[in-house]
């Protein structure tokens, strides 16, 4: 009886040993998810703000290049790469939230340009010597297109035409531009080949060479290496008499055209 009791007074004592050392290792391990010197992972929050993701660019234009990050325990500095390049470092003391802003000549780092393509990536260490990366890559064109004439407003943008008025782009290229169309949506032609050297524009006549209703201009310019760049204009194309519209009658009220000898705008 004796031995027995031993036996089981001693698997007790180690039971009660093993919890004792559980407890002490939960302890140990829920101090060290509080305990900011134990941290293996960055917990910074990083964002680049300029440009966005999948932008596309000019090449002529210098590019803002912009990130911030944050941290609970601080920032000491963040690096702006493009492509194998830094192109800015910036550090800091003791802000937890922090930007770093820079303007890229893209020129001058024409070769981390690959097949019209350009990484961009941002680097922040913190306050523990634990860093954090991302990155974005954006388009690199040669030529930069927009329509000038006529002028959209609203959301989304919307031109609004009627009668006779202009049309007009603004160009700009590393290279000599060979032609400058436009064409709507469907491939209609609109404009063809405006002046090589500029100025782009011309005087249309919407309701005749467009047509009434809603449509997208889509101008295309092409330089003297083949490289394109394009540009959208959504256009809402009104009638103001009766011939825009031909044989339909125009109701000018709203700008549509409908059928022979309605009375009424229907």
């Amino acid at each position: 009886m004796r031995q027995g009791s031993v036996t089981r007074g001693t698997k007790s004592g180690t039971i009660a040993v093993m919890r004792r050392l559980a407890l002490v290792f939960v302890s140990l391990l829920a101090g060290a998810a509080c305990d900011d010197s134990v941290d293996v992972i960055s917990r910074t929050d990083l964002v680049i703000n300029t440009p966005v993701d999948g932008a596309s660019v000019f090449s002529l234009t210098p590019m803002s290049f912009s990130a911030t990050a944050t941290n609970p325990v601080g920032i000491t500095s963040i690096a702006l790469q493009a492509g194998s390049v830094v192109v800015q470092t910036c550090p800091n003391t003791s802000d937890l939230a922090f930007t770093c802003t820079t303007m890229v000549n893209l020129p001058d780092i024409a070769a981390q340009i690959q097949n019209g393509m350009l990484h961009l990536q941002a680097t922040a260490t913190d306050a523990k010597k634990l860093t954090k990366t991302t990155g974005i890559n954006v388009t690199v064109t040669p030529i930069l297109v927009s329509f000038t004439a006529p002028v959209a407003s609203g959301s989304p943008p919307l031109a609004t035409v009627t009668g006779t008025g202009p049309i007009a782009l603004s160009v700009q290229s590393e290279l000599p531009v060979t032609s400058v169309d436009v064409t709507t949506s469907t491939g209609l032609p609109v404009v063809g080949n405006l002046s090589a050297g500029g100025p782009y524009s011309a005087t249309l006549d919407w309701p005749v060479q467009v047509g009434i209703g809603m449509f997208t201009l889509d101008a295309k310019a092409t330089d003297t290496q083949g490289h394109t760049g394009t540009a959208s204009l959504a256009l809402q194309v009104n009638c103001a008499t009766d011939a825009d519209c031909s044989p339909q009658v125009c109701c000018v009220s709203r700008g549509t055209c409908v059928g022979a000898g309605a009375t009424t705008c229907q």
